[in-house]
């Protein structure tokens, strides 16, 4: 137990370290091509435990050939692994996740939805802010409100962003948007 405890400190002193870096600019990306198929299978793939110990569902969906982005593999990963995450804290009775990739225009979207109870509406606007968290959030006491903030700072350093849509009691919904290299552009319909 002490060993656990112990680890759990040790990871939240990392994260509140690497939201200081992000926040002055210190902390660096790599830049360099990234499947985002990988990235979601990787986030998916570290989330599997849980989601088995919580039995819930994850359905994943990534759109055929999808082109490369610049960025950070491991940064993006752990961005969508904390909108999983986040998810399966407080995605309700449904216990089911969806998880997809498809491109939209000049961007890549990676979309993640609950059927949890939602956020209320005066939340929405703080939800991204560090340290913030809801209002009777069972979780409280065991994270520092950290993740969707780590999630805004990563999908910014690669050029994109990151929006909350929920109504409540009728699920969540958050989309990390990542712009696709300029030869990428070409506009489709999707």
């Amino acid at each position: 137990h002490i060993a656990t405890e112990t680890a759990r400190l040790s990871q939240l002193v990392e994260r509140l370290l690497d939201v200081r870096r992000m926040e002055e600019g210190k902390r660096l990306f790599a830049d360099e091509p990234v499947d985002i198929e990988d990235v979601v299978h990787a986030a998916a793939q570290s989330q599997v435990g849980w989601l088995k110990e919580q039995n819930i569902s994850l359905n994943v969906h990534v759109e055929p050939a999808l082109p490369k982005i610049q960025g950070d593999r491991e940064a993006l990963v752990t961005a969508v692994a904390n909108l999983l995450e986040n998810a399966i804290w407080h995605g309700g009775a449904d216990k089911t996740i969806r998880l997809q990739a498809l491109r939209e225009r000049a961007e890549l979207r990676v979309v993640v939805s609950d059927e949890g109870p939602g956020i209320p509406q005066r939340a929405l606007r703080r939800i991204f802010e560090s340290f913030y968290q809801l209002e009777g959030d069972r979780r409280r006491r065991a994270g520092l409100g950290l993740g969707l903030t780590f999630v805004r700072q990563i999908a910014e350093a690669h050029g994109g962003s990151v929006t909350a849509a929920s109504q409540e009691g009728h699920g969540s919904e958050f989309t990390l948007r990542l712009p696709l290299p300029p030869q990428d552009e070409r506009s489709t319909d999707a």
